[in-house]
């Protein structure tokens, strides 16, 4: 290893150290509960926005004569 990577890896670990060593357990939880509660927001956005798609080509496939139901389609 260099001379000059050697400094910024240093450097960078001296960073990391300032930036996140200063953390307690409380904030970690708090950083990771306000991640989590994001990510199952935009999952539960993201299928409720699927199924409202679905509804909406169902209504309108029902509106336009379409009157099959999802039964007939089943290749059982």
């Amino acid at each position: 290893m260099s001379n000059h990577n050697a400094s910024l890896l240093s450097y960078f670990v001296g960073w990391f150290s300032l930036l996140f060593g200063n953390l307690t357990l409380s904030d970690w939880a708090t950083i990771f509960g306000t991640l989590a509660t994001i990510f199952g927001f935009l999952v539960t956005w993201y299928y409720k926005h699927q199924e409202f798609k679905l509804k909406k080509q169902q209504l309108l496939g029902n509106r336009h004569g379409n009157t099959k139901k999802d039964s007939d389609n089943c290749d059982l």
